[in-house]
């Protein structure tokens, strides 16, 4: 009889780890790929996590992005309050 483990235990895995960095998502693809090359995972649910982290990096770009565009912003009201403005 199969053992039953919850939803989302892989082999190899002991601990899940947020996933918040790009850095984070490319080691979730390394490991699907090796898992697919150990045969530990199907094609199928390495597809769906790979689809799943680039979804993450995404995310984690525009994060990235939004958090420039803010600082530039507050630095560009900054300096419009401190210089006069000609007419």
């Amino acid at each position: 009889m199969a053992t039953l483990r919850k939803l989302g235990d892989r082999v190899g895995v002991t601990e899940w780890e947020a996933l918040r960095t790009i850095g984070d998502a490319r080691r979730l693809l390394r490991w699907t790929i090796l898992s697919v090359r150990n045969r530990t995972m199907s094609t199928t649910d390495a597809s769906c996590l790979g689809q799943l982290s680039c979804h993450l990096i995404r995310a984690v770009e525009l994060g990235d992005i939004e958090k420039r565009l803010d600082s530039l912003e507050s630095t560009d009201r900054r300096e419009g309050e401190s210089c006069p403005t000609r007419l």
